[in-house]
């Protein structure tokens, strides 16, 4: 009865009891939200355009689905539940009703999705003339032909570098860069230049001629499309001197700006325009500077820029690539001393402060914000391929090799004409292993750069790290012929030598580097560093010690290296003269100029503890090191490693062989840097524990030379003094065959040997057995 008095239901107010208004106004935000964060996202992710239309249509098709669903089902607690018909309440909608609805909703649905797709794709042309006007127009701008007379060829290159510096600064452009419009031009005449830049994928091309009369200068310009020659625009200009030629740039860039239909005024910086037509005989000198930069004559191109700077000393790029060619010198202070001064100038436009301070922040190896400094350029200007390649030196600074290799790919396929992109591809994928990518950007560079030195160092360092020494010997030394300033082919070829097993030959290379006062101080350094491991694990330190004398000058003058230096001669000294006061003090000296995180140089002073016989200060130097210790999560374990490696060899000191194990097992597993070869103590612990064949597997492990990808030449002494232990305890185990054949390697290895050397002494004992 109570049934019978309820009024019925009308339609709407079904749709209010089933929530379908909820469930429909619920779904527009989800999609609204969906969409918005599709629309942010797509872009980073390189996603195509049409994605966001293809989403969009997917949820409005979805709109009708979605709405039957509602009307059927209800959310509840206990989850899903089908809504009950109620049909007893006499609800006035009928079936054919309720299908009208929601044919309505799907004719509006149809409706929305043609709307979103006729609004993107109305046609084939319709779609190309939204690319031409959302990507960029690739522009080259050729270097005007000089007819003035006399030496006028530079007014040529210096208004188009002005014209180039002005529409690199446009968003909606991409201004081929001078290297490789260089390598594209090489060898053409004007007349062939369109079609090549046609080929190259360049789009638009500026081209013109500056002749000389009575009153001056003739200018003319023109902007060629290279599909077919159109000529889009072209102007003349009179001008009475270079200052109103060089003036006489922002009106040619804006008029080409108006001409591809981009913003005229979109920043245009006029300051390097107003700058030459101001400063003609600096700006003069500076052009040419450029013109050695771009060919990597540094020399050259120092002598110029210091030329700009005398006629001109607020010259502030001449300062930034001044304080890059100090920076190739390895004169890094110098070059930061020069971008502070640059930094300071009153006539800096925006663009040139940025690389001013990126590059300070690279030259002062802060790698993460000079990669992030680096990035900002890249997006405020995008054409600018100079900050792309710093950006990839920055990331390989922090170690970030996956990054860098992702932008010298980019860059390859960028300007593919140009070896710079090919080569940094081909020394990152040496640097991950990935040999097999390796080769044929190295056959690239080669094809591009056939007489470029460099090409074989790379060559050198692929085949040095397949195992291929006689090959990567050939190729250094094809290197070095080709490029006798090439020091790093030198230190490369040495190193090289070595592994091979040509001992002598490998320190005679490095030596001509190191007594070489005219060579970059970094490979000299470097050199000195490699002989110096090469000459402890032949026992020969005081040689070793004479070269770090040799280059004490830039040592100290580098500020990085010479802390290392000073440990070094302390522990070569100790190796032959014992704990003394000298070996104390250069251990001091170097924890005192040191201010960084000083693990190398007090693991120093704790095995000088621990040769003295003081075991409680090592154990107090290893606590130390402990406190250094990065952040648990941290995969670097080096500080804990050293430290657990000193706390074994204190246990050892004290008899402890069980105590020792664990230390030296703990090192061991450990990741990070090693100062030692931590297995040589836990082979001792081994011997001391009595287990001499456990002791004598892990002597056999570390015995091998120097990883050929990585080689540790520092670490060459410990792995000869492994040798000698394993012949020892070979011939304890009864292999006297064995141990006579290790005996008769390390007495031709240790051959020219320091007195006084206590593996020497240990080997002739070992002999007489």
């Amino acid at each position: 009865m109570e049934k019978q008095d309820q009024k019925p239901r009308t339609f709407f107010q079904e749709i209010l009891r089933r929530h379908v208004f909820g469930a429909a106004a619920a779904y527009v935000v989800v999609s609204w939200i969906v969409i918005q964060v599709l629309d942010v996202l797509a872009p980073a992710f390189n996603a195509p355009e049409w994605i966001i239309r293809a989403v969009t249509t997917v949820l409005i098709l979805a709109f009708p689905l979605f709405i039957v669903l509602a009307w059927e089902f209800n959310t509840t607690r206990k989850g899903l539940k089908r809504t009950t018909d109620d049909r007893d309440q006499g609800i006035t909608a009928t079936k054919w009703f309720r299908r009208a609805i929601v044919a309505a909703i799907s004719m509006a649905s149809l409706a929305s999705i043609w709307w979103v797709w006729h609004s993107g794709v109305l046609t084939d042309q319709t779609f190309a003339d939204k690319a031409e006007n959302q990507f960029p127009k690739v522009v080259a701008v050729d270097t005007l032909r000089a007819f003035a007379g006399g030496d006028s060829e530079w007014l040529g290159e210096g208004v188009a570098n002005l014209v180039r510096d002005n529409l690199s600064q446009s968003e909606f452009l991409r201004v081929i860069s001078l290297r490789r419009w260089r390598a594209i031009s090489s060898g053409l005449t004007p007349d062939e230049l369109p079609e090549a830049a046609a080929e190259s994928g360049i789009r638009y091309l500026v081209q013109g001629e500056i002749i000389g009369n009575r009153k001056g200068h003739v200018l003319t310009v023109r902007l060629i499309d290279t599909r077919d020659g159109e000529q889009l625009d072209a102007e003349t200009y009179e001008v009475d001197d270079e200052g109103s030629l060089f003036d006489r740039a922002t009106a040619i860039a804006q008029r080409t700006r108006a001409a591809l239909k981009v913003p005229v005024q979109e920043r245009v910086d006029v300051f390097a325009a107003d700058f030459a037509a101001e400063n003609p005989g600096a700006y003069r000198a500076f052009v040419g500077a450029l013109d050695y930069w771009v060919n990597f004559e540094f020399s050259k191109a120092d002598r110029l820029l210091r030329a700009s700077l005398e006629l001109q000393p607020d010259y502030a790029m001449a300062r930034y690539y001044l304080a890059w060619v100090l920076a190739v010198q390895d004169r890094h202070e110098d070059a930061l001393r020069v971008l502070s001064e640059a930094s300071q100038s009153d006539n800096l436009n925006a663009r040139d402060k940025q690389y001013i301070d990126a590059l300070t922040l690279f030259l002062e190896r802060d790698a993460k914000s000079s990669v992030l400094a680096y990035n900002s350029l890249i997006e405020s200007y995008p054409s600018d391929t100079e900050a792309r390649y710093l950006l990839a030196e920055a990331l390989e600074l922090g170690g970030d090799y996956k990054g860098a290799l992702g932008v010298y790919g980019s860059l390859s396929k960028l300007e593919p004409e140009i070896y710079h992109g090919w080569s940094g591809l081909a020394y990152i994928n040496v640097l991950m292993g990935n040999y097999a990518a390796a080769r044929p950007a190295i056959e690239k560079f080669a094809a591009l750069a056939p007489d470029n030195p460099n090409v074989y160092v790379l060559r050198g360092d692929l085949n040095r790290a397949e195992g291929n020494y006689a090959a990567a010997v050939s190729d250094y030394k094809t290197a070095v012929e080709k490029g006798p300033e090439l020091q790093e082919a030198i230190v490369s070829l040495g190193r090289t030598q070595y592994l091979m097993g040509e001992f002598n030959a490998a320190v005679e290379t490095l030596d001509t580097l190191i007594r070489n006062e005219d060579a970059v101080p970094r490979y000299r350094i470097e050199a000195a560093f490699a002989a110096g491991g090469m000459l402890n694990g032949m026992g020969r330190f005081r040689q070793h010690i004479a070269y770090l004398d040799l280059i004490d000058a830039p040592l100290r003058s580098s500020g990085i290296f010479i802390s290392k230096a000073l440990t070094d001669k302390a522990l070569a000294l100790l190796a032959i003269d014992g704990p003394g006061d000298e070996v104390a003090a250069l251990i001091d000296e170097a924890i005192e100029l040191w201010d960084g995180v000083p693990t190398r140089y007090l693991f120093a002073r704790a095995l000088l503890e621990l040769t003295q016989g003081k075991p409680a200060l090592a154990e107090a130097t290893a606590a130390e090191i402990r406190t250094h210790a990065l952040p648990p999560d941290d995969p670097d374990r080096t500080e804990e490693m050293a430290a657990d490696y000193l706390a074994g060899r204190v246990a050892m000191a004290r008899d402890d062989p069980a105590a020792a194990l664990a230390f030296f097992e703990r090192a061991a597993a450990a990741e990070g840097h090693q100062y030692r070869l931590y297995a040589l103590g836990h082979a001792d612990a081994l011997i001391a524990s009595g287990d001499t064949s456990g002791a004598i597997g892990v002597l056999e492990r570390i015995v091998e030379g120097p990883d050929p990808h990585a080689p540790r030449f520092d670490l060459e002494l410990d792995r000869y003094m492994a040798r000698l232990a394993l012949a020892k305890w070979q011939m304890q185990s009864g292999d006297a065959g064995r141990a006579a054949v290790i005996t008769a390697e390390l007495a031709e290895h240790w051959a020219e040997a320091d007195e006084g050397f206590a593996g020497v002494t240990e080997l002739r004992a070992l002999s007489k057995r």
